[in-house]
């Protein structure tokens, strides 16, 4: 049963972080009574986020300068780490426990989240899905994808998983935010984001379900986040 929930937003804040920070804003003041909620931000300085917010029980900013010492992909990869060890930092802080985690991207909306949270608890509560939530499980927008190279023969595939919204137990996220260390330690690991984070999930042999209760869209997709909520995209697609 998820009583306590954390939230990750990690990346880089767009034009538009007002709006998606007003509505995490409106998720936390309306979360169930039985039901705490966190929120923890890793990205890096903008002309979008300066000051601190009452959002985020722990944030942590980059100084640009120091992404010189990243290469391509570790940009994310850190952050990703780096959020991980702020929630870890708070819950021996405030000696807590988080039952699931949600990890997305600054740019992106989600709607109707309480109530997508009471029917992850529906499932967890089922007497089929009595390990629901566990540390091999993740859950998404998308799923593991076989994908075929452009200009390439047709043997020649690779895996690709996309990063805008993960969710699970802690030891999935965690498992999930580790996976700069492996891409530095290996050369196995392409530095390709996508492709990379695909064939590291494999190998920990991690499932990766694609959840078709979640409400969710890229902030640029729409106009505002009420058009979101009313399935009123840019381009006059289904949502």
């Amino acid at each position: 049963m998820i009583k306590s929930v954390a939230v990750h937003i990690v990346g880089q804040l767009r034009e538009g972080w007002e709006e998606v920070h007003n509505q995490w804003l409106s998720v936390k003041d309306n979360a169930p009574a039985n039901i705490d909620i966190d929120f923890f931000l890793c990205s890096w300085e903008s002309d979008e986020y300066k000051e601190p917010s009452s959002l985020f029980v722990k944030s942590h900013l980059d100084d640009s300068d120091k992404f010189k010492y990243d290469v391509g992909i570790l940009y994310y990869y850190n952050r990703m780490k780096k959020v991980s060890l702020l929630r870890k930092e708070y819950e021996i802080e405030s000696n807590k426990k988080y039952d699931f985690v949600v990890q997305i991207r600054p740019d992106a909306y989600m709607g109707n989240f309480w109530r997508w949270i009471e029917i992850i608890n529906d499932r967890i509560n089922s007497d089929y899905l009595t390990s629901y939530l566990n540390n091999h499980k993740l859950i998404s927008t998308n799923t593991l994808a076989t994908h075929k190279g452009r200009h390439k023969t047709q043997e020649q595939f690779y895996f690709f998983v996309d990063d805008k919204f993960f969710a699970g137990a802690p030891g999935a996220i965690d498992y999930l935010n580790n996976v700069g260390d492996e891409v530095v330690r290996s050369s196995k690991y392409q530095l390709n984001y996508h492709v990379s984070l695909a064939e590291y999930l494999l190998d920990g042999r991690m499932i990766v379900e694609k959840d078709l209760k979640i409400k969710f869209g890229l902030q640029r997709d729409f106009n505002s986040f009420q058009d979101f909520i009313d399935g009123n995209n840019k381009y006059n697609l289904v949502v």
